[in-house]
């Protein structure tokens, strides 16, 4: 009687393992493109809210040296609020503190005329005789508001 020694894998059973890896290959290289993309995605979120914070510490720091002092650290003399944090100063913020991004700064004001400006509505009771400067900063799709009152 002779006896039959099987040694090794049919090519029937190598071509199925075969489609299985290469199945759960597929799977995972998918997995792994989305996760790199959401990654990226958080990064660029951070880095905007991280500079979007700088650019509003900087504007804020500089109106309460205005406040104490009483002179814009643009001009050096005494001027209203309004002029101070003209649309022009503002923009320097970005240069300064070398953002490279798109960063939007407005404003609005209940001052009347400033021509450069949107106008507030009112806040309270008789907010006539106070200043309010709405100082708003936008980075990529975050944005922050401030208001600054005198």
């Amino acid at each position: 009687m002779k006896s039959k020694f099987n040694a090794g894998f049919t090519l029937i059973e190598i071509i199925v393992c075969l489609i299985i890896i290469s199945i759960v290959a597929a799977s995972l290289v998918d997995f792994l493109r989305t996760s790199s993309t959401l990654n990226t995605k958080k990064v660029t979120d951070l880095r905007d809210s991280n500079n979007l914070k700088r650019v509003m510490e900087s504007i804020t720091a500089d109106y309460r040296s205005f406040c104490q002092t009483g002179n814009c650290r643009w001009t050096g003399t005494s001027v209203p609020l309004t002029q101070c944090f003209s649309k022009n100063n503002l923009n320097t913020y970005k240069t300064s503190l070398k953002i490279d991004q798109n960063v939007t700064i407005s404003r609005k004001t209940n001052v009347a005329g400033d021509p450069d400006v949107e106008s507030v509505s009112k806040i309270g009771k008789d907010d006539s005789t106070i200043a309010i400067l709405q100082v708003s900063v936008t980075i990529g799709d975050q944005s922050l508001a401030t208001l600054l009152t005198r």
